[in-house]
C-alpha cells in the first residue's frame, strides 16, 4: 500500500512494505548477512552455520503465496 505526506516544499510519496512474514532457516545458523555478494543487483541472505557450511538465499515471488526464501548456493 502507499500513502502521501505533504511538506512545505512539495509532496513526498511514501511506500510501506507488506506485512512481515516468517521464514525457516537452519537451526544451527550462527551468523546472517544481507548483501549483494554476487553483484547481480539483488541482495542475498547469507547464513553461516555451526557445521562450517555457508548458504545463500534469495527472496522469490510465489504466485498467490507471497515471497519465500530459495536457496541459491551452498559452500561446505
Amino acid at each position: 500500500s502507499s500513502s502521501s505526506l505533504t511538506l512545505s516544499s512539495g509532496t513526498i510519496k511514501v511506500q510501506s512494505l507488506d506485512a512481515p512474514q516468517t521464514e525457516k532457516i537452519p537451526a544451527n545458523a550462527q551468523v546472517a548477512i544481507i548483501s549483494d555478494y554476487d553483484g547481480d543487483g539483488n541482495n542475498e541472505l547469507i547464513i553461516g552455520r555451526s557445521d562450517r557450511a555457508v548458504d545463500s538465499y534469495v527472496m522469490v515471488k510465489q504466485e498467490g503465496r507471497g515471497w519465500n526464501l530459495k536457496k541459491k548456493k551452498s559452500w561446505h
